[in-house]
């Protein structure tokens, strides 16, 4: 092989290698595209399925909730108080034990033993604490 024939040669190589190195740098970047948008939807869906994202819709939820456990928590001691205190306690007490147990929120809202504007929450954790503490009182008497 002459001098101008192993140029020509070397001139083809380093074209080729510049082609193969553009080529790379291509899919790299497409890799490295692909990567990133597969990180980002794994981020979110390990993010939205283990709760560590919440919607606002759900955030908004979530403090509804928490407001009427706390109204709850509040007033069902206030209503116990309220219908143990009432002067027909003894009566009403056996009234509520009858009444339906899905009927029993109804029967302490008629009371208003809650107080006006209570929530059917309220009224059946009222309900439910009243009939929860006189079956353990039954259950000491007997």
């Amino acid at each position: 092989m002459n001098k101008q024939e192993q140029e020509r040669e070397d001139k083809i190589a380093l074209k080729r290698a510049k082609e193969d190195r553009r080529e790379l740098l291509k899919s790299r970047g497409k890799l490295l595209g692909g990567g990133f948008v597969a990180g980002i939807l794994a981020t979110l869906i390990i993010g939205f399925s283990s709760g560590n994202f919440i919607t606002p819709s759900n955030a908004e939820r979530m403090a509804r909730e928490a407001a009427n456990d706390a109204q709850t928590a509040a007033l069902v001691p206030y209503c116990v108080a309220s219908f143990n205190e009432s002067p027909d306690a003894e009566k009403n007490l056996a009234a509520l034990l009858k009444t339906s147990e899905w009927m029993r929120d109804q029967f302490i809202r008629d009371g208003k033993w809650a107080g006006v504007g209570a929530n059917s929450l309220t009224n059946g954790a009222c309900a439910r604490k009243l009939v929860t503490e006189a079956e353990a009182e039954a259950a000491k008497g007997t």
